[in-house]
């Protein structure tokens, strides 16, 4: 019932530019708290206990929005080319943008906790058979190919690059016996990452097949 009032709101031209504008506003915001939230704790400036278990969940999460819409712009993208209103709602670039700062925004976060514990993040590469040089490499690899998502030709590359490295994040904890919820935000990222390239390939060939639209 909530989708298929969702695509009557977006039913017309006009009603998928505010729809997307929405989306950004939202994901843009929840993605900001979520960062703050982060880097707060990190540098110890706000108290761990600050934020309830609830509110720490869905600023994490973003309320899903991404997530959601990243899928079911994905399962549109196909058909879309025939339907110029969806069209305008899959293939929308400050749809794909939202997307990109939410990813880029998660890995500053990560990036800045990683920085911020180097002890705990050598003995996670130490009893995971690692080489400890590795985590620097990741901490500098993965800030560089986030910043890359905002290079038109770099974007897929980089989107594939940070994939495998979270393939990775997750097949090591799964070895380690880690508990499922460490790798709940690796498998968020990539569902992102995944939705931005599908997008993205699906936004190119649009353009190709509609040069004058």
């Amino acid at each position: 019932m909530a989708a298929f009032v969702a695509m009557r709101a977006v039913a017309t031209d006009a009603g998928s530019r505010r729809f997307v504008g929405l989306f950004w506003i939202v994901t843009v915001a929840l993605s900001a708290a979520d960062f703050l939230g982060s880097a707060g704790r990190s540098l110890k400036v706000l108290p761990p206990g600050l934020l309830s278990t609830l509110a720490s969940a869905l600023l994490t999460y973003r309320l899903f929005v991404p997530l959601g819409v990243a899928a079911a712009a994905v399962a549109l993208a196909a058909p879309a080319r025939r339907r110029p209103v969806l069209g305008a709602l899959v293939f929308s670039p400050r749809l794909r943008g939202a997307l990109r700062l939410s990813i880029a925004l998660s890995y500053a976060g990560f990036e800045l906790g990683k920085a911020m514990h180097p002890a705990e993040m050598r003995q996670f590469f130490a009893d995971s058979g690692l080489p400890p040089w590795l985590n620097p490499a990741i901490i500098a690899g993965e800030t560089v190919l986030a910043a890359a998502l905002f290079w038109p030709a770099a974007e897929i590359a980089a989107a594939v690059g940070l994939g495998l490295i979270l393939v990775g994040a997750i097949a090591t904890h799964a070895r380690n016996g880690d508990p499922f919820s460490d790798s709940l935000d690796a498998l968020h990222l990539l569902v992102l990452l995944a939705g931005l390239a599908i997008l993205t390939v699906g936004a190119r060939r649009h353009r190709m097949e509609n040069p004058e639209g």
